[in-house]
């Protein structure tokens, strides 16, 4: 891509960036807890100075949300997918890629687990409750582990490719001086420039990433790589059509979160009034009081020629105003997925009770979800496998090799097992035991008989341990499940005719027919 294009580019995605600043900003104070991060450098015109987070709740739910997230998405400790492959292969072929690739899922995960994953998706995560989360994804060669860093989406701004996915990422990453240079990029040469302010864009390229760090103007290019996959992991939880930028549920239910805030801070200023009321006092028009304000411990002048100094009496309800924050909290949490299993009291809710309000939270995050497993989760795999086998930590997957011994690329697919959809994968379980149930109540003695006739029994243990959740390592193939049962077949008869044998001598050594052929 020329300069000229790449510059528009980079020009369009900080409009944009932007454009939801001001927006952004109002979310950072009032649902961050005041965290230093969208518009700090730059004031936006318009932008509110005197905005301060008086309802701690909703920090508190967003730090709650953002922890729910994970634990649907990627729950920690859990593996929560397994490798599978779009080729068109045979059956027997994809249950032994499913073998072999189950190990690769296992090295995976151990990576995952030892490396700062589940903290920088916790991170991104915060940012997902108002529309947009990001990481980047690198890799130590040297320690042979990933490195994963949450982004500060003030300062990234990008756009989407013709299929709707983040693909041009552009990152200001700020002034550097030589020693930071040095500390942060000591193979890069940088000239000797006292001050540069750089700037990081993946752009794709003829099914490539191009990977470059540059001068603000995009002048000088310090580093370039190209990569099969976007080393930016860019997230979003919903948009408009014409939009790039994500809406979360904070963008939806901003106007509550502003009017929570605003009552908070009149119940603390009521309450101060009441604990310290403002005094009345006769002072002969000696004062101006257009210049007097009506706070605690304040002087309320009166122009009478009554001598008084006497509390304002008031008469506030405390109660009800309480009353009413605590109601927008509810729709608050109610929004940000709070209390997910809903209020149950001292009861105990049943298996059935959990798996049907955790039904309901898969209809509510269909969307969101489905989003997020296209661009957050999907890319992050496609990431790692390409650094695993640039770096040898585990055996190329993304290539085949045909019956000529030609090398093919192979499309990897993931399949996740988050609680969600384990839970959707365990219903199909509970309707083909109730199916077998329901024909064996129906056919009495010569139950197993039909079942036998009626189901696959050799495809029966991969499904169930699929559904279920347990490593397809361990698991059969449907060819060794037939070998194995004509092997149990084969020694049960001849047990059979052992016994058969001790229980009648007469027979002596004369065959017996036990319908197995030997």
């Amino acid at each position: 891509m020329d300069n000229e294009n790449l510059k528009l580019l980079y020009q369009e995605s900080m409009n944009e960036l932007n454009t939801f600043s001001a927006q952004m900003s109002d979310i950072r104070k009032l649902c961050y807890n005041n965290t230093n991060s969208y518009g700090v450098d730059n004031k936006t015109t318009g932008e509110r100075t005197d905005l301060y987070c008086y309802n701690s709740r909703v920090p508190t739910s967003v730090t709650q949300f953002a922890a729910t997230m994970v634990s649907i998405v990627a729950p920690i400790g859990t593996k929560f997918f397994d490798i599978g492959t779009n080729d068109k292969i045979d059956e027997k072929s994809m249950q032994e890629f499913t073998k072999n690739s189950a190990d690769v899922s296992q090295t995976i995960f151990l990576k995952l687990n030892n490396s700062n994953y589940y903290q920088a998706l916790h991170e991104s995560m915060l940012d997902i409750a108002s529309g947009t989360g990001g990481y980047i994804i690198n890799f130590d060669n040297n320690k042979k582990e990933l490195n994963f860093k949450s982004l500060d989406l003030s300062t990234v701004g990008f756009l989407e490719d013709e299929n709707g996915i983040v693909n041009y990422v552009f990152r200001n990453l700020g002034d550097f001086n030589k020693s930071k240079r040095l500390r942060l990029y000591p193979n890069l040469d940088f000239g000797d420039a006292d001050i540069l302010s750089l700037v990081e864009i993946v752009y794709p390229s003829n099914n490539e990433f191009v990977h470059i760090i540059t001068d603000k103007n995009l002048k000088n290019i310090y580093s370039e790589v190209k990569w099969k996959t976007n080393p930016f992991i860019i997230y979003r939880w919903g948009k408009l059509s014409n939009e790039n930028r994500g809406r979360g549920p904070l963008n939806n239910i901003l106007g509550a979160v502003k009017l929570a805030n605003t009552m908070f801070g009149d119940i603390i200023t009521a309450s101060a009034k009441i604990i310290d009321p403002p005094y009345l006092v006769s002072d002969n028009g000696l004062m101006n009081p257009n210049n007097l304000r009506i706070e605690p411990g304040a002087l309320i002048t009166l122009r009478d020629n009554m001598s008084r100094f006497e509390p304002l009496s008031q008469g506030g309800n405390l109660p009800f105003a309480f009353q009413e924050v605590n109601m927008i909290n509810a729709e608050i949490d109610n929004a940000l997925m709070i209390n997910r299993l809903g209020q149950v009291g001292n009861a105990t809710l049943t298996a059935t009770e959990v798996n049907a309000r955790m039904q309901n939270d898969l209809q509510v995050l269909g969307s969101a979800y489905g989003r997020m497993q296209r661009e957050l989760l999907n890319s992050t795999f496609d990431r790692i496998i390409e650094l695993f086998e640039k770096f040898d930590v585990i055996q190329p997957l993304t290539n085949s090799v045909d019956m000529n011994g030609n090398i093919k690329s192979r499309k990897v697919t993931f399949k996740y097992n988050s609680p969600l959809i384990h839970t959707q994968n365990q219903n199909e379980v509970q309707k083909l035991l109730q199916s077998i149930q329901a024909l064996a109540n129906a056919t009495g003695q010569e139950a197993q008989e039909y079942i036998n006739a009626g189901y696959k029994i050799n495809k029966l243990p991969n499904w169930f341990a699929k559904n279920i959740g347990v490593d397809m390592s361990l698991v059969n193939t449907d060819e060794e499940v037939n070998n194995n049962l004509d092997e149990f077949a084969k020694a049960k008869a001849a047990q059979q005719i052992a016994q058969i044998n001790m229980s009648n001598p007469a027979l002596g050594s004369q065959p017996v027919n036990t319908g197995v052929i030997q």
